[in-house]
């Protein structure tokens, strides 16, 4: 307990600066014990299939539920480098699954042929349509 007059100010500001330090400490700790978790957890998900292709691991890529549910699987024959790179983004929790599906309609709206690519037949077709709506929208009434 401070005696002087001048004591008392001096130690409630350095009672001050330990609150802050502490607090500060406590937060570094807490965020440093997050980004560890982080690390194991993309370590784990990016070597989950090991460095050689197995008929397991294949399976799991090319038809598991989960690229299934996520709308990843083109193909039960393969898995593209894209639909990969997806799944682990998704698997590391970098993009989310409604991210994910938005995008993936996002994609849809421009792949007017359905071909599950966008390509010179979709920009056709989109032309064709944009034309389309513009003559109907300035034909006189009763000419379409």
């Amino acid at each position: 307990v401070p005696t002087q007059r001048a004591s008392r100010p001096a130690a409630i500001g350095l009672m001050a600066i330990g609150v802050v330090v502490v607090g500060s400490s406590a937060g570094f700790i807490g965020g440093y014990t997050s980004f560890v978790r982080d690390l194991k957890q993309r370590r784990e998900v990016l070597t989950q299939f090991g460095t050689e292709l197995t008929p397991d691991a294949f399976e799991t890529l090319a038809r598991g539920e989960e690229i299934e549910a996520l709308g990843l699987s083109s193909s039960p024959m393969h898995i593209t480098k894209a639909e990969f790179c997806l799944y682990m983004l998704v698997k590391l929790g970098r993009v989310s699954e409604d991210e994910l599906r938005a995008s993936q309609a996002a994609f849809d709206v421009l792949d007017v042929t359905g071909g599950g690519v966008l390509d010179h037949g979709d920009v056709r077709v989109n032309e064709l349509r944009r034309i389309h709506r513009l003559s109907r929208a300035t034909a006189p009434e009763g000419a379409v």
